[in-house]
């Protein structure tokens, strides 16, 4: 009995110390999150599974607190990367020729926060041991703690929950976003009108720029701009600087740019054939115009072949059938699609 007490007490100790070391870490890379809901869904976590595996041999107890700690770690990692923790939309995308994508991300940096999270674990551990928790005071504690998770309002960012709860989550049967009848279109033209008709007889190039690299188009504190090219056809072109992706995919914020429809965070990509009815390809379709998306990188990736190939695109490319002289695993240059789309 005191042996079982002792690793529900190691377990906690290990798994809430762990968890909670990463998500610091995490707050000084995504941060904006308020302490008391980032850290209570790794409390529940914590109290339940040291619930579970502290009745467990003592091998398949560590190995699945390893497990968890491994997912952790990985989490860590996607944060201080990308922004989002792992979600079953990245596995897709995920292959062995990826090695070269994520091996500049093995640097010391993320050591020392791996370093950082198992030192924690080993110090947690070793308190926890010293704490005679029965299951008794364990599930207590289990009950309010993910009662506290339930009150307290959840993170405001995806990068601020547990990784565990976030996989899981992501897993549910979500709601289908629903298409208005009207395709969204009702409401006054605004400025707009002032350009109708423009672009009658000529060819239309549609640049799409993230918000980490539209920055550079135009920089604010007098340098040259980044992106000199870019900036000349802005001049001849229109502008629209506030045009905004959907957190927490960028994938997703395509349904919001080429179909004028707000995308649901909690959708999967295939869940958007309906809104493909209202795309921009579609719509220019009607007029005689062809339609073709080139990207530097590659549609499998977070399911956006789902979300765009129901659009009507003529043309669909990506770098597997673009090709390049500097191919990676995540894409291709930018000359090289650059070529393509103008061939």
């Amino acid at each position: 009995m005191n042996g079982d007490r002792h690793a529900h007490g190691a377990v906690f100790g290990a798994l809430l110390s762990g968890l909670w070391t990463a998500k610091l870490l995490c707050l000084g890379s995504v941060a904006g999150g308020r302490l008391p809901s980032v850290l209570c869904d790794d409390l529940a976590v914590a109290a339940l599974a040291a619930l579970v595996l502290g009745k467990l041999p003592r091998w398949l107890r560590w190995v699945g607190v390893g497990s968890l700690l491994a997912l952790t770690l990985l989490d860590v990692v996607l944060v201080r990367a990308l922004g989002v923790p792992l979600l079953p939309s990245m596995l897709a995308g995920f292959a062995p020729a990826m090695a070269d994508s994520a091996l500049p991300y093995l640097d010391l940096a993320n050591l020392f926060a791996a370093i950082a999270v198992l030192g924690a674990v080993t110090i947690g551990a070793a308190v926890g041991a010293r704490w005679r928790c029965g299951w008794r005071a364990l599930g207590m504690l289990s009950i309010f703690a993910v009662v506290l998770a339930c009150v307290v309002p959840a993170p405001d960012l995806l990068a601020h929950r547990n990784g565990l709860v976030a996989l899981l989550r992501a897993l549910l049967p979500r709601t289908v976003p629903s298409v208005p009848s009207d395709g969204g279109m009702q409401g006054p033209a605004g400025e707009a009108s002032a350009w109708r008709g423009c672009a009658r007889g000529r060819s239309v190039v549609m640049v799409v720029l993230e918000s980490a690299a539209a920055r550079f188009v135009n920089p604010t504190d007098g340098e040259a701009s980044a992106m000199p090219f870019l900036q000349s056809l802005q001049r001849l072109g229109l502008w629209c600087p506030l045009a905004w992706a959907t957190y927490p995919e960028s994938i997703e914020g395509q349904v919001a740019l080429l179909c004028g429809q707000a995308p649901c965070p909690d959708a999967k990509p295939t869940d958007y054939a309906l809104h493909a009815q209202y795309a921009l390809p579609r719509r220019l379709a009607a007029h005689g115009y062809r339609s073709g998306l080139f990207h530097a990188g590659r549609f499998p990736f977070l399911g956006m072949s789902d979300v765009l190939a129901p659009m009507g695109f003529g043309t669909l490319a990506d770098a597997g059938t673009i090709g390049g002289d500097h191919e990676s695993s995540f894409g291709i240059d930018e000359e090289a699609t650059v070529d393509a789309l103008l061939r």
